[in-house]
């Protein structure tokens, strides 16, 4: 197509400046870029929550296997502190709730301590955490983790850890 010869026109030719390699380009670092923004508030496998992530809590507790993460600085409702592996062997039956509890008590109250600076218990807030269904335990998981979250079950606007800047 061509662009009839006048002022500031004289020989020029209409081309395209978008060629597809340039959409691809474009594309990409759309592509990219959204997920440098939404990474830390994606729903993730419950079992591969590490230290330091927070996450809001699932609305049934009873048996889940995603929950959704968030950034520290926004509100959530808990903070993963500590992720153990239950030293069960793989023949032993499934503890009863009270053996999850004394493992937890044993194990997490003093990471509680050492990650928040708190004594536990504290006034604000709580011990929380997740352990292995039935099922799931019979396939071999042993994983338990320890997050903490506010006692009056409000939001938390920042990390817990001992040294960051205070949420509760």
């Amino acid at each position: 197509m061509s662009i009839p010869d006048g002022p500031g026109n004289a020989g020029a030719t209409s081309r395209s400046n978008t060629t597809p390699g340039r959409w691809l380009a474009l594309t990409l670092m759309v592509l990219v870029a959204v997920a440098v923004v939404g990474c830390d508030r994606i729903s993730g496998e419950a079992a591969a929550l590490q230290v330091g992530e927070c996450l809001d809590l699932p609305t049934d507790e009873s048996s889940f296997t995603d929950v959704q993460r968030q950034p520290c600085n926004v509100a959530h409702d808990a903070e993963v502190f500590m992720v153990l592996v239950h030293p069960a062997q793989p023949e032993e039956a499934f503890p009863v709730i009270s053996g999850f509890d004394d493992y937890v008590e044993e194990n997490c109250i003093p990471a509680f301590e050492t990650y928040t600076g708190r004594s536990y218990p504290d006034d604000e807030l709580t011990i929380g955490w997740f352990h292995p269904t039935l099922t799931s335990w019979g396939e071999g998981d042993r994983g338990i983790t320890c997050h903490v979250a506010r006692i009056d079950e409000a939001k938390l606007t920042a990390s817990v850890r001992a040294g960051a800047p205070a949420s509760p």
